[in-house]
């Protein structure tokens, strides 16, 4: 079998030369106009997809942040405390007072006098006009 060659050796490319420098010229060129830019090609949008949107993820909704809720003021709870006996203490008797008669001053008799009534006409026994009583 034939042996590989060895590769060409890679030769590199000998330096650029310094270009002289140009002559200075008495008049400045007149400007040289470069040429317009090609417009740039206009890309035509692309044609919509027929197949929908993969649906997203279903990530797990960032957690709402509840609003700090208003200063409250926590008081512990106390301990119970045993029931206080209820201590009624005896009240004094009272002596009885006594009953005073105060002296009212005796008023005068004054005799009452009645006018005589006038005398009523005596009225006939009134008759029933239905029999009163067991009739025999």
């Amino acid at each position: 079998s034939p042996s590989p060659s060895p590769p060409p050796p890679v030769r590199s490319p000998p330096p650029p030369s310094p270009s002289p420098p140009p002559p200075p010229s008495p008049s400045p060129p007149p400007p040289i106009r470069s040429p317009p830019p090609p417009p740039p090609p206009v890309r035509s949008p692309p044609p919509p997809s027929p197949s929908p949107p993969p649906p997203p993820s279903p990530s797990p909704p960032p957690p709402v942040k509840s609003p700090p809720p208003p200063f409250q003021i926590i008081i512990p709870p106390f301990p119970r405390l045993p029931p206080l006996p209820i201590v009624l203490s005896p009240i004094p008797r009272l002596p009885p007072l006594p009953i005073v008669q105060l002296p009212f001053p005796r008023l005068a008799s004054f005799p009452i006098v009645l006018p005589p009534l006038p005398r009523l006409p005596s009225l006939p026994f009134p008759t029933f006009p239905f029999p009163i009583g067991r009739q025999p």
